[in-house]
């Protein structure tokens, strides 16, 4: 609810919202294991930016 709060999403625009798990202390009694099924390819260009911006 939060990300759809900050995006602010209008009738007009559509925003694509991806999310994750962060593993924590709190979650190790659900037997259950995140499984992403969205994957970006990224170019040499955006790895260097990335390493530079670090």
């Amino acid at each position: 609810m939060a990300s759809v709060v900050a995006s602010r999403p209008s009738i007009n625009s559509h925003i694509p919202i991806f999310c994750g798990e962060i593993p924590s202390s709190t979650g190790y009694l659900k037997p259950t294991q995140w499984e992403p099924n969205f994957y970006v390819n990224i170019s040499n260009n955006d790895l260097s930016a990335k390493i530079k911006a670090m």
